[in-house]
Formats: structure tokens, C-alpha cells, sequence
């Protein structure tokens, strides 16, 4: 029998498909997940009706919660009760410390914009032109040139997504190509023996084409498994060439139904590698062997489909080696991101076990009807939260996470008429859902609002976040990155300097929230389901002593230096960390945790100690280390593969025509001005995110981080969101 996973809420019992009547946060006795009340659709292709049905209170399709896979302490926002204690930002620089240079700079007729907006508004933000490519470059350009460092949240979020991203891909290379070797070398063979098992009777086809798809699958990985089935062959082409969605050679007995919907359709485009899957051929391999085992779907409602589907899955079942193969691929990356959204191998054995007396060795060879009722008793078992008109059994299916479904949820057919489809969404509807209330104006400027139903899905989905408790964001490492980000979207309170209440800075922490967000996309972008809508030296001492700074923050730090700890503990308990990883993760638990604190005392108008100022001042160096500790780094190459910028693209969501990539380039420079520690002023300057938000037809290959950067260097890439325009300091 198929090994039971570590993770509870893959299992198709009885009580698993009970609903929840407690809400958003309640848990099933039998599982560790929280199931939740049903919604209408999702927004996969056309409907045969003019309008969707009005949106029900509750939510069908809501990502399971997890069970906290380690100890958590999560970190509240702050609210009114303890108001900032320092003095009103002065609105002139003329008695506002900076360096020499800095003032001669200032007072000349080209910076005359980025003057007027820090008196206006107390920070100005240049935007970057390549110089600085990396944040340390920001920071160690700050403390040589005698100015006062301001070190943003943004130093942080990049700094856990570099520790982030090198143990996933470090997990990858050393725990998960090997598994998956294993895995598909086994499954071939046993998918050869089943099919001479089967010939002649009734099933006989699907399990050929069970020996063309795990075949495919293989080849795609690397390994020589001999002559393959001709729909082997074509499937390759299409998944190395990454140019179009059609109809599967192999589990196509749907015909795609493309432009007007995604059904029987698998999208090859997104069969090209990208994210930090460029870095390597055996990346690169992986990458494409996992979109097979991902994007190939068995459908539940179709017999010809699910007899697929359920010969696929019962190869596992009757190995228990292949079984433990599986397990490990998923098991692990479960912890990364989450469970799968569409049905898992293990779900089809247990549904074909209570409809099927013989179990699922019996089920294969079933009559139509049988196996019907057996995709119907998945379907009984729980929703699928995208895409449900086509839920289906997929072996490694991409993973259910709360910011796809908030997105798939604001599209058609949840949001729109037949006339008037809404098939473009944007990182703003999750800002908005966080709380933004300057990511909810921008929104409907641009005419979200206008859309049927907009307004109230963006209330149900509100709904659902705010719904959660603290142990609900650590289920995953994905989630506790999502908890981390949200301090950049809610309105800021008396408990923050005046500048960082303005409708200026909201827009600052937008960008810093959608940059990290980004960066999650990117990192992840094998793992997660897409929603769809159819259609150096010594510094010399300064001419004045400045008191650097920290975005007074602790909320994003602490989080940050949460959400690390939670990655220490559970991925250290599970043995997926080894030394190194492990101290990198320490490391940056305390960096953000030292960052937090500095951050609170600035708050109560504390002043830094002189052993934190001078860190503070170093702090390049810090982040230099940690850039060259989490690169793949090669002996006698100067520059780390892979990390020739911290500028990186991903792809999170497509409609029939266009797709949506989220991008962030050059480093950014923010002015501040910030108390000095002694009743005055100084002028503070650190780095932040750059933002870009872009569609791209279907007929242009995704991008990759190199194609993007080559597209910075050429000056070629869109402009940026124009929400952010009252942030930039023109110079000269």
C-alpha cells in the first residue's frame, strides 16, 4: 500500500469531506488542515451563463491550513495604544546633518526635485540605474561616502529570500533529483510490466499511455530508459520547446478547448525553466521532469481520463519503494509550499478502496460507471480551489497556496459578465485583501471595481486573511512568508513617525511588500498553481559622527526573523538542512531579530549604542557574505553563478491571451530624514526594491532572470506601475 504522508490533509476520508461550520480557522478532528464552507467557481475559461452566480458567504476551494509544522511565535502588528515619542519631521534640510558632498549635491539645481520631496514628505526614493545591482553595493556606497546608512525592511526581505531559495535549491539538488531518478527509473518499469499485464483487456490503451507518460517523464529528467511510445517522443518536443498550451499527446482526451478555456488543455509554455532553475542543467532537468509530473492531468469526470489515472497512481501503490520515492518529493516540497490543490496518487488508491472492493487493482479494468463513481468520490472528499471545472488526479500536482486562490477568485467567472470579463488581475487584489488601502484606491481607479462582483469577492477574500490566527501563517514556509509581508500592506498607526503615516510611504511599503512577494513567486514558481482566467578597506572617520539608522519597523523585522526561525526548526527537524544552511538561517534569525530591536528603540526614542552604530555602519559587509554564502559560488569565479544582479522575473498568472510577470531590477536609493539621537536631524540613505508589474502575450516565451536583466541592461524593460511615480526624485 501507497506509504501514508507525514502531512495530514491529502487523505480521502469520511470526516475530510465534512465542512467546516466553525469558519475560516476551525480544523477537522481527523486532519491537520481547516476545510471551509463552498464558493461559486473559479475562473478557468468560458461559462454558459451570462452572469456567475452570486458569490455565497462561505468559501469552497480556501488552501487546507496546515498544521504549524514547528513551534511559532508570531509578531502583532502595533496599534495606537504606545504612540511614536520623537519630534515632527522638519519640512526644511537647512539644519539637517548630512555629509559635506551630500549638501554640496543637494543645493544644486539637479536635485532640486529630490530636495523639494524630502521637505515635503521626508524621504524621496531615486530610482536605480544600474549602479547599485546589489544591496550590499548600496550600503558599502553609504558608509564610504560618510553619509548615515538607513537600512530598510527590504534589506531583510531579500536577505531571507537569498537563505531561502539557497536551501531549496540546495534540498533539490542533493534530496530531490536523486528521489526523483529513483522514482520515475522505478515507475517506468513497473508502468512496462503493467501494460503487457493489460493487454487485451479494456484498459489496455491507458496503460500504454501510463508507459508513454512516465517515459516522457524520465527523458525530460535525463535518464535512458531505452526506446519510448512516439507520444513519448512528441511530448518531450512540446515540453523542451515550451512554446504553446494544447492537447497532451499522451493524457489528451479532452480536446483543448483554447481561447475560450483552459479545459484539456496543458500549457507547455510553462514547461521552461526559470527562476532559479537557469543555474543548472540538472536544475533545469528537474525542473522539467516535475512540470510533466504537474501539468499532465487525469481528469475525475472523464472515464477514459481517470482509468489513466488511476493506473499512473496505482503503480505506487503496489511498490512500497516507489511509494517512499514519492513520498519524499512530496513530503518535502510540502513543507516548502503546501499540498497539492488537484487530487494526489494516494487519494485515487483511498477512493477507489470505498468504491471498489478489490481496491484500486481492481478498479483499473472497472466498467465506465465505476470509475465515474470513483472520480465522483474524490469530488465528494473536498474542493479543488482552482480550476474545480477540471479537477483532476495529478501525481506531483502544483501546490495550493492563499495568494492563487485570491487572485483565481477575482477573475472571470467570479468577477464579471460574459460581456464584460475580468481576465487581468494584479498583485494590488492581494495587496488589497492584506489591507492597502492604497492598493484598494488604485484598483478602482483603474476600474477593477467596475466589475460585477468585484467589490464583494474582495470583501469575501478579506474575509478569509483577516480570518486566520497566527498558527494558521505556519503551516508552511510559504505561508510564514506571506504573514512576514503583511506589515508592508496595512496602514501604518500613531505608533510610527509621521512620515511613515503619509500616503506617500504607503506606497514605499507597497513596492517593499509586492519587491519580497516577488522574490516569493520567483523562488517557488516550479511548486505553485497558477490561477487562470480563461481567455573591503577600512572606512576613514567622518567629518561629522552620523547615527545610522533602521526603518523603524520591528513588525517586518520580527516577522522576518519568525518566519526564519520557523524554516530553522522544521526543515532542521526533518533533516533537510545541513550545516551550512543551518547557520545561515541562524544568522539571519539574528540579524532580523538585532535589526527589530534597534527598530522598537527608535520608536521610544532611544538612542543606538555605539558597538550597534558601528554594525549598523558595516552593515554592507554583513550583506555581502550573505550574498556570496546563499550564490552557488565556484571556485576561481569571481562572480557567483546565477547572482549576477539581485534583479529576477516570474510569471504568476495567465489569461487565454497574455500572461502576468512580476519583475524587480535595480536597486533603488531611498533619502530619509531621521532623528540623530541628540534632538537633531540627519539625512539617512539606504536601498530598496524596484517594482515592475507587466502582461506578455502567450506567443513570447516566458522570461527568464537572464532574458530580464538583459532587457535592464538595454534599458528595454515596461515602465513602472505609475502608482509609484509620487516616490521618485528626478536628477538633473
Amino acid at each position: 500500500m501507497l506509504v501514508a504522508l507525514a502531512l495530514a490533509g491529502v487523505a480521502c476520508s469520511d470526516d475530510a469531506a465534512a465542512p467546516s461550520t466553525s469558519g475560516p480557522g476551525a480544523s477537522t478532528t481527523s486532519e491537520s488542515v481547516t476545510t471551509t464552507e463552498p464558493m461559486s467557481s473559479t475562473s478557468t475559461g468560458a461559462s454558459t451563463t451570462t452572469e456567475p452566480a452570486e458569490p455565497p458567504a462561505a468559501i469552497i476551494g480556501a488552501p487546507r491550513q496546515l498544521a504549524p509544522y514547528a513551534d511559532f511565535t508570531g509578531v502583532p502588528l502595533l496599534d495606537d495604544s504606545t504612540p511614536f515619542v520623537g519630534p515632527p519631521t522638519p519640512t526644511s534640510l537647512d539644519d539637517v546633518d548630512m555629509a559635506g558632498v551630500r549638501r554640496e549635491f543637494i543645493d544644486t539645481p539637479e536635485a532640486a526635485d529630490l530636495k523639494a520631496l524630502l521637505e515635503a514628505q521626508g524621504f524621496a526614493i531615486v530610482p536605480g540605474s544600474g549602479y547599485f545591482r546589489y544591496f550590499h553595493e548600496a550600503y558599502d556606497a553609504a558608509a564610504y561616502g560618510d553619509g548615515t546608512v538607513f537600512v530598510t525592511t527590504d534589506v531583510a526581505y531579500h536577505a531571507w529570500h537569498q537563505t531561502f531559495d539557497k536551501a531549496l535549491r540546495d534540498t533539490e539538488e542533493k534530496v530531490l533529483v536523486p528521489a526523483l531518478g529513483r522514482l520515475l527509473t522505478g515507475l517506468v518499469t513497473a508502468a512496462r510490466t503493467q501494460a503487457v499485464d493489460l493487454a487485451g483487456t479494456a484498459a489496455a490503451d491507458a496503460a500504454e499511455r501510463v508507459v508513454a507518460y512516465y517515459e516522457a517523464a524520465a527523458v525530460l529528467l535525463g535518464l535512458d530508459v531505452g526506446a519510448i511510445d512516439p507520444r513519448a517522443t512528441e511530448t518531450v518536443r512540446l515540453a523542451t520547446d515550451a512554446a504553446e498550451a494544447t492537447t497532451s499527446p499522451i493524457t489528451g482526451v479532452k480536446p483543448c478547448e483554447l481561447p475560450d478555456a483552459f479545459t484539456g488543455c496543458v500549457d507547455y509554455t510553462v514547461f521552461l525553466p526559470r527562476g532559479h532553475y537557469t543555474r543548472s542543467e540538472v536544475l533545469e532537468r528537474y525542473f522539467r521532469a516535475m512540470s510533466l509530473l504537474g501539468q499532465e492531468a487525469f481528469y475525475v469526470d472523464d472515464a477514459d481520463s481517470m482509468r489513466i489515472g488511476l493506473l499512473a497512481s496505482r503503480l505506487l501503490d503496489v511498490d512500497p519503494e516507489l511509494a517512499s520515492a514519492w513520498s519524499t518529493i512530496y513530503d518535502t516540497t510540502a513543507f516548502f509550499v503546501g499540498v497539492a490543490d488537484d487530487y494526489t496518487p494516494l487519494e485515487a488508491v483511498e477512493a477507489s478502496a470505498s468504491v471498489v472492493p478489490g481496491g484500486i487493482a481492481d478498479a483499473v479494468t472497472a466498467d465506465a460507471s465505476t470509475i465515474r463513481a470513483i472520480g465522483k468520490r474524490l469530488l465528494d472528499s473536498r474542493d479543488v480551489g482552482i480550476d474545480p471545472e477540471n479537477a483532476s488526479v495529478r501525481t506531483m500536482g502544483a501546490r495550493a497556496v492563499l495568494d492563487s486562490f485570491v487572485l483565481d477568485q477575482l477573475a472571470w467567472p467570479n468577477v464579471g459578465t460574459d460581456e464584460n470579463r475580468r481576465t487581468e488581475v494584479s498583485p494590488l487584489d492581494l495587496a488589497s485583501v492584506f489591507g492597502s488601502a492604497l492598493a484598494r484606491q488604485v484598483q478602482s481607479t483603474t476600474g477593477a471595481s467596475g466589475y460585477l462582483h468585484y467589490d464583494e469577492q474582495l470583501s469575501v477574500m478579506s474575509d478569509l486573511v483577516q480570518g486566520r490566527d497566527t498558527q494558521d501563517w505556519a503551516g508552511t514556509v510559504y505561508d510564514g512568508w506571506l504573514y512576514a509581508l503583511e506589515p508592508q500592506f496595512v496602514q501604518r498607526t500613531t505608533a510610527f513617525p509621521d512620515y511613515m503615516r503619509s500616503d506617500a510611504w504607503a506606497a514605499k511599503s507597497l513596492q517593499t511588500g509586492l519587491g519580497s512577494y516577488t522574490e516569493l513567486k520567483h523562488d517557488t514558481i516550479l511548486y505553485v498553481k497558477q490561477g487562470t482566467a480563461g481567455e573591503g578597506e577600512e572606512i576613514p572617520p567622518p567629518p561629522f559622527e552620523p547615527r545610522h539608522y533602521v526603518e523603524p519597523d520591528p513588525v517586518a523585522f520580527g516577522r522576518i526573523a519568525a518566519v526564519a526561525q520557523l524554516a530553522l526548526d522544521g526543515l532542521g527537524a526533518r533533516r533537510l538542512l545541513d550545516d551550512a544552511a543551518t547557520e545561515r538561517f541562524e544568522t539571519l534569525v539574528e540579524l532580523s531579530s538585532w535589526l527589530a530591536g534597534i527598530a522598537a528603540d527608535e520608536l521610544a526614542g532611544k538612542r543606538t549604542s555605539d558597538e550597534d552604530n558601528v554594525r549598523l555602519r558595516d552593515i554592507g559587509y554583513e550583506l555581502e557574505l550573505l550574498w556570496y554564502e546563499t550564490s552557488d559560488i565556484q571556485p576561481f569565479i569571481t562572480i557567483p553563478q546565477g547572482d549576477e544582479s539581485a534583479a529576477l522575473v516570474a510569471d504568476i498568472f495567465r489569461s487565454s491571451f497574455d500572461y502576468l510577470e512580476l519583475g524587480t531590477g535595480w536597486i533603488d536609493t531611498i533619502d530619509v530624514i531621521v532623528p540623530d539621537g541628540a534632538g537633531g536631524f540627519q539625512l539617512a540613505q539606504g536601498g530598496v526594491y524596484s517594482y515592475y508589474e507587466f502582461w506578455r502575450p502567450v506567443d513570447q516565451q516566458r522570461l527568464t532572470d537572464e532574458e530580464w536583466r538583459s532587457m535592464l541592461l538595454e534599458g528595454s524593460q515596461p515602465a513602472r506601475p505609475a502608482w509609484q511615480t509620487p516616490l521618485f526624485a528626478s536628477l538633473g
